[in-house]
């Protein structure tokens, strides 16, 4: 193809556009409002970008399906609804970028199939889209042949995929760049960021509330299925939770925060990591894929084996860090470079939606 070809095509595309349509079926509900925010932030600032020859569009559970308690019924909806707006319609999308593997590939499949044969597919994988399916099954292993540009959040996650010879890229789903260091005033001893589920080591954070004294204040910032459980075990004011906040506000409760705590199971990269570090709050985090990728133990924060008692283990090192030691992890935190910035992010995305459709 001549350089005049090449420039034609591009600016061509710039003239028409590209349709760009990001699906997710990590969506915000009343119990989880911070859920798939980081999609959603994606999606806007991808739809921020001034310099793109591309359109973007966002789809995922509608609204009247997303509080219900059949699963069947939820993603019954999420298909249905999908094929009804995005594939019998006139508007044709040249690329399909997928959040959280299974089961939102079948609606790119679908649509590929019987709508846009030419339609690439690109698919973020977030964690458990893997780890959950760690048997790797024939019939995921089909849905995956389908996929164009594969995206994983760490090399760790990637690691743990069947296949190795896959096209990829590793970056995480970005952080918004309000969270960068400030002066520090403590106000609480720990701060756990994240969804209260089972997987994020909600049984250990209730085991650490009832093992702190009254001199620790523990911050908790999120909601979940197990929030009524954890709200049944706070007694005082030494522990406070709070749903949900801003971005903007949760910078400011970082900077009062001595240590971000991080006690999952199952860490695929943990942007809650990431943001604490470039506030420069160590992390005191069990041993995951992400907590491995972000935190050196001694050096800007201390990683705990999954096996122990980790509640003990919390209050027992962190106890046993002295003020000098904190200071040299606090200026190691602040200094993490981390390249998940969402505008380092954007671009990276922008550059793989190029390289298949330009």
């Amino acid at each position: 193809m001549s350089l005049f070809h090449v420039e034609f095509v591009q600016f061509f595309c710039w003239v028409i556009f590209l349709n760009i349509l990001i699906l997710t079926n990590m969506c915000k509900t009343e119990a989880e409002p911070s859920s798939g925010l980081y999609v959603r932030r994606q999606f806007e600032f991808l739809k921020q970008h001034v310099d793109s020859p591309f359109k973007f569009y966002y789809y995922d559970i509608p609204l009247a399906y997303r509080q219900s308690t059949s699963s069947i019924k939820r993603y019954l909806g999420f298909f249905f609804t999908f094929v009804k707006n995005y594939v019998f319609t006139r508007q044709k999308y040249d690329l399909l970028h997928i959040h959280f593997f299974f089961p939102t590939i079948l609606l790119a499949i679908f649509y590929k199939i019987f709508r846009s044969p030419s339609a690439k597919i690109v698919v973020t994988f977030h964690g458990n889209d893997v780890y959950h399916y760690h048997e790797f099954k024939w019939w995921y292993r089909m849905c995956f042949r389908f996929v164009d540009k594969a995206i994983f959040v760490s090399e760790s996650l990637k690691n743990n995929f069947f296949k190795s010879n896959v096209s990829h890229e590793i970056f995480c789903a970005g952080i918004d760049p309000v969270f960068q260091f400030k002066e520090k005033s403590y106000v609480y001893d720990f701060i756990f960021v994240g969804h209260l589920n089972e997987n994020k080591g909600v049984g250990r954070l209730i085991d650490l509330i009832s093992k702190l004294n009254n001199n620790n204040k523990l911050l908790i910032v999120g909601s979940g299925s197990m929030s009524k459980l954890v709200q049944q075990h706070i007694k005082d004011d030494s522990v406070r939770l709070i749903p949900h906040c801003s971005p903007q506000e949760l910078v400011s409760l970082y900077h009062q925060s001595k240590w971000l705590l991080n006690l999952s199971y199952h860490e695929s990269f943990g942007l809650s990591i990431a943001e604490a570090l470039v506030c420069g709050v160590p992390v005191i985090a069990t041993v995951t894929d992400g907590a491995i990728a972000q935190v050196d133990s001694n050096v800007n924060g201390l990683l705990m084996e999954q096996d122990s008692d980790i509640a003990q283990q919390v209050i027992d090192r962190s106890s046993s860090v002295s003020s000098i030691e904190y200071r040299a992890m606090e200026k190691n935190a602040k200094k993490h470079k981390s390249n998940c910035s969402i505008d380092v992010i954007t671009e990276k995305n922008l550059t793989i939606y190029r390289n298949l459709l330009l």
